[in-house]
């Protein structure tokens, strides 16, 4: 078991379709501290999966799930979007089944800058896998949040919908006995 504290670059390694990894050489496997009730499900030939250079994996399990994919898996971009941006090289391991990520993931990515042609899910091997900080079920980090809430801020998509043109909508509710919230 190991534990990274922010992101791990991890040589020569796999990962399976809800983001247990793997590494090859040593035969260490980590299952992140995360939702992950199963256990890892890596091949036992793993000659025959796909290979990539550079793989960022922010899957886990339940991931495809709407709350799960943007508090536990979206927010891990936070810290490492920039590199994305930097390298177009590297594909961002997502939920979903070999070469099907979920439905989810494709547009909130490419708001982020990311084409869905560097989308890849499954089992996977890796020269180099990058690998941030898990979050706990249910219990997405307070840094991490507030770091995607920077990024997200920082995009056109964010912007158009907090135009100052819009004005914010408040709900007033008075209750019988007099009191308001």
């Amino acid at each position: 078991q190991s534990e990274c504290n922010f992101v791990c670059d991890i040589p020569h390694a796999f990962v399976d379709s809800i983001g247990h990894v793997c590494v090859i050489n040593d035969g260490i496997c980590f299952v992140q501290p995360d939702c992950n009730q199963l256990a890892p499900d890596f091949p036992s030939d793993t000659s025959k999966l796909p290979r990539l250079e550079k793989v960022l994996v922010i899957s886990q399990e339940w991931g495809i799930a709407m709350y799960h994919g943007v508090l536990e898996s979206l927010i891990k971009l936070g810290d490492v979007l920039s590199i994305l941006h930097a390298d177009e090289s590297i594909h961002v391991h997502v939920p979903g089944q070999p070469d099907n990520p979920s439905i989810l993931f494709p547009p909130m990515l490419s708001d982020l800058g990311i084409k869905p042609s560097r989308l890849v899910s499954g089992p996977i091997k890796a020269d180099m896998l990058i690998y941030p900080r898990a979050t706990p079920c249910m219990n997405p980090s307070t840094r991490q949040l507030l770091k995607f809430r920077q990024v997200i801020e920082n995009t056109d998509c964010y912007r158009k919908y907090t135009s100052s043109h819009m004005k914010p909508n408040i709900l007033l509710v008075r209750r019988e006995n007099g009191t308001s919230r």
